[in-house]
């Protein structure tokens, strides 16, 4: 039907989705106390109301070593006719690190209740150079053996 219609705008004064930690930390209290250290997701953990939540695709945006934009497409591996609503799974291959400008991005569906848990182990520059003994490699240790 031809016309002008004037579009009706609702605001909701808490949002449709929230995200409620389970203590009062804000999430920028969170990335305040990440420092230097950057913490690469080992596994997994999802809970939902319903177990079609958990066939929802969820995204990791992240960024590389030159700037570039990294999207890792998850699927959670869940059975249809598991009557459990929820799912333990590994992301150790993935290579997803967690340095303060990672995203996880996934729909929710209507009246979910979401809870992800990350189990994390933390990486340091420190982790990627080769093992080094300091005072085997000491200038005085080789200065006397030389005399």
């Amino acid at each position: 039907m031809a016309g002008i219609y004037s579009p009706s705008v609702t605001n909701f004064p808490k949002g449709v989705v929230s995200v409620v930690s389970t203590d009062t930390t804000s999430y920028s209290t969170v990335i305040q106390s990440m420092g230097s250290f950057n913490y690469g997701i080992s596994s997994m953990y999802v809970n939902s109301n319903d177990s079609s939540q958990l066939m929802q695709p969820m995204t990791f945006v992240q960024y590389d070593s030159n700037g570039n934009i990294q999207k890792t497409n998850q699927i959670i591996p869940v059975d249809p006719y598991q009557f459990q609503s929820s799912s333990f799974f590994d992301l150790s291959k993935e290579n997803i690190v967690l340095d303060g400008r990672t995203s996880l991005t996934f729909p929710v569906l209507s009246s979910e209740n979401v809870s992800v848990v990350f189990y994390t182990k933390d990486v340091a520059n420190k982790d990627f150079l080769p093992p080094n003994d300091f005072f085997k490699d000491d200038f005085f240790s080789n200065y006397a053996e030389t005399l």
